[in-house]
């Protein structure tokens, strides 16, 4: 109850006390049952999602992880909540970035290299970066994905009904074709 608290104060406090309780097994697999994991996700969202990378969206995705790396069997219920897989490919969406909401107004000096040998371009092109902590974002989220699929039949499971992420997830390495 306190995670859904109007305060942020009293809020962010029950986060951290979260993720110290969230790395005892006993203790994950109540919550996940009590769908723990759907408030972070929420809380994340709430709290911009990718963009910015806010500490607390981070937090979140700790404290899910932290979760789901006790019980491969709890990986299931992932994919059974309403908001932690559309929310988990929400955030896994680049163009949330910030600067690709709001983009920077200079030129970067060293673009990727297809821009750099493009001689047909009469200006350099803005390319958007994500920040540091988005870049963290990213990869616990990814993180996450490689906890969950390593259960055989989640695997199935994004195989047949998930396909977009499971294309997503294919391109990235975490899952092979069953």
């Amino acid at each position: 109850d306190l995670l859904s608290t109007d305060d942020p104060q009293v809020r962010n406090e029950a986060l951290l006390l979260a993720q110290r309780l969230s790395q005892f097994a006993s203790i994950s697999k109540i919550w996940m049952f009590s769908e723990v994991g759907d408030v972070v996700m929420n809380i994340a969202m709430a709290e911009g999602g990718l963009t910015n990378g806010n500490i607390l969206v981070l937090d979140c995705l700790k404290i899910l992880k932290s979760m789901l790396q006790h019980d491969a069997s709890l990986a299931d219920l992932v994919f059974q909540s309403p908001t932690i897989l559309q929310n988990l490919s929400s955030l896994l969406d680049l163009r949330n970035g910030t600067e690709f909401v709001n983009p920077v107004k200079h030129f970067a000096q060293n673009d990727d290299l297809d821009d750099l040998l493009d001689t047909k371009k009469s200006k350099p092109r803005n390319v958007p970066r994500l920040t540091a902590s988005e870049e963290r974002i990213i990869e616990t989220v990814l993180e996450i994905l490689a906890v969950v699929l390593e259960n055989e039949s989640v695997k199935m499971t994004v195989w047949k009904q998930h396909a977009g992420l499971a294309s997503l997830i294919w391109e990235l390495g975490l899952i092979t074709p069953p």
